[in-house]
């Protein structure tokens, strides 16, 4: 979504940012959902999934 709004809003050097920009918010992503779920849980396999499929659903 950030991509195709940054693409829409400055043409092909929009894009060429935000080949840079999504990944970066995506990694940030990741830590938190790692620090803020995951930690807490202490990385059990099985609710470590039923998390991560929960975390999945609130982004969607």
């Amino acid at each position: 979504m950030v991509g195709h709004i940054l693409h829409w809003w400055s043409g092909a050097i929009g894009f060429a940012i935000a080949l840079v920009v999504v990944p970066i918010l995506v990694g940030l992503l990741a830590v938190f959902a790692d620090i803020a779920v995951l930690k807490r849980l202490d990385y059990d396999p099985e609710r470590t999934i039923v998390a991560t499929i929960g975390i999945l659903y609130i982004i969607q």
